[in-house]
Order: C-alpha cells, then structure tokens, then sequence
C-alpha cells in the first residue's frame, strides 16, 4: 500500500459451492420452529431450494421449482444471470448471491472502469488525525507486521489498514464511517451469520477468482463484516504467494484458524 494506488477490487472475494451442513440443519430447525405444521422432510426439500412458499401447498412449490428450474436452463444467458442473483439480509447486512461476479464485464470491455488514485498517509498522522473515529485491534497474530502506509478515501468516509506476514499472509481491515445498506456480493451459499461480542456479525467463505472466469471460489478468502459503535468493519484474509504476491488458495485445515484469527483481531479492537 505504499504510494498512491489504483482503487482495489479484492474485497469483493461461477460455481455454486456446496451447501454447508451447519447451514441446511440451522434452517431446517428455524423453519420447524416457526412451521411446526410442516413435516422435517418437507422443510429439508425447502431449505435446498432456498425458499419457502407460505401460501401454496408443498405439491404446488415442488411444481413451480420445476418451472423455475426449466426457465433457468432455456432462456438467454442475460436473462439467466437475472435468475441467479438475489438479495438476503444475514446479520443486517444485504447480501446479493450472484452465480456470476460483478467484475466480469470488466474482463471482456463491457463495463469501462473509471480509474481513481487513493490517496495515503503514514499511520501515525492517520492516528493523530484520522477523518473520522474507528479503532484498531489490541491483538494480532504472532508475526503480521502492520503497513506503515493507510488508505484514506478522497470522502473520507472509509480507510484501510493491512497486516502481513513473511509466508504471504494478508488482512485488511476496511472501516468505513457508516453502512449504507448497499448489497454486498458473494457466491451462492457463502455467507452465514456469526457472532462478534455477542453481537451479529457477517461471515462469507471465498472470492471471484479473475483467473477462472471470474467463479466464485471457496478458497479465496474469509471475510468478517460487523458494526460497531456505528463504524462498519471488515477483516479480510486471503494467502498470497511470498514471491509473486498472487492470491493463493487456503487450504481447508486453515479456515477454522483462520476465521477464529479474524474473530480475536475483531473482539479485541476497544
């Protein structure tokens, strides 16, 4: 992050990734909880297909899912891309899960990006005076060293701050001034909501991998998202090569480590 530098699209971490267990059994027992007409069987066909038709019998959702099913696979691809796409709210949060990444236009021309440089400071003349109130973790992990150099947006309404290791380990933590309700994007069945000093918190597993086609990829990076004391934070970590600096999958004995590593760094900031 040193100098100025073109606007980065990394915390934007066209395949759907498996349905997580702890997902399909969290559902199913919110929906008997507030179903409990409905059988167990039922509500596990329902929590597959991600939605619920209160109104209608299971026999008239199973045959509009069939249609919904056949609509995806037969109109155009524009309209397709359409299909696959909708807006959740997890821990207050809008998630917009996508089959397809924002960021793909911009590979083949369509969308023209409007280049902007970022401006940055040394982090102690951010810390004497810093565009707005946020606070910094009192714990990271053994080995990350803190970038000397802050990104401020020219509004001042959002900063980043990086910490890295030798072995190409990175995380950013964004804190913007406030959330606006904007969507944020992410693969299919990648988010959940946890928990962050008791309060709800945002966690989505991977990021769009420019170098497959911009698909969603589980293994990109783990992203935490919570509000506190009206300030939005974000704490990304993704792997990089120590030499080249290209992103680099993480292996899936590290996720547990590494999302209770961005959990402590998240409890600790005061």
């Amino acid at each position: 992050m040193n100098g100025s530098r073109t606007v980065n699209d990394d915390y934007l971490y066209q395949v759907r990734p498996p349905v997580r267990r702890t997902f399909v059994v969290n559902l199913r027992r919110r929906l008997s909880e507030q179903y409990p007409e409905i059988g167990s069987q039922k509500i596990a066909g329902f929590s597959m297909a991600r939605f619920f038709v209160r109104s209608l019998s299971w026999k008239v959702a199973l045959l509009f899912l069939l249609l919904l099913t056949a609509l995806v696979f037969t109109v155009s691809e524009g309209a397709r891309a359409q299909v696959l796409q909708w807006i959740e709210t997890v821990a207050g949060f809008n998630v917009e899960e996508r089959s397809e990444s924002p960021l793909k236009d911009l590979e083949t021309g369509v969308i023209q990006p409007t280049i902007q440089s970022v401006p940055t400071r040394t982090l102690p003349e951010v810390l004497a005076n810093p565009p707005f109130s946020f606070g910094l973790p009192a714990w990271v992990p053994d080995g990350y060293e803190l970038d000397n150099q802050v990104a401020i947006a020219k509004s001042k309404t959002w900063v980043s701050l990086t910490w890295r290791n030798p072995e190409g380990g990175q995380i950013i933590m964004l804190v913007e001034k406030e959330y606006t309700g904007y969507n944020i994007p992410a693969g299919v069945d990648s988010s959940e909501e946890i928990e962050i000093n008791g309060q709800p918190a945002l966690l989505i597993l991977g990021n769009w991998d420019s170098h497959s086609q911009w698909e969603w990829d589980p293994s990109r990076g783990i992203a935490i998202y919570w509000i506190q004391d009206g300030r939005h934070y974000r704490l990304v970590y993704s792997q990089h090569d120590p030499v080249s600096n290209q992103t680099q999958p993480i292996e899936e004995v590290m996720k547990v480590a590494v999302i209770e590593t961005l959990l402590l760094m998240a409890e600790s900031i005061p």
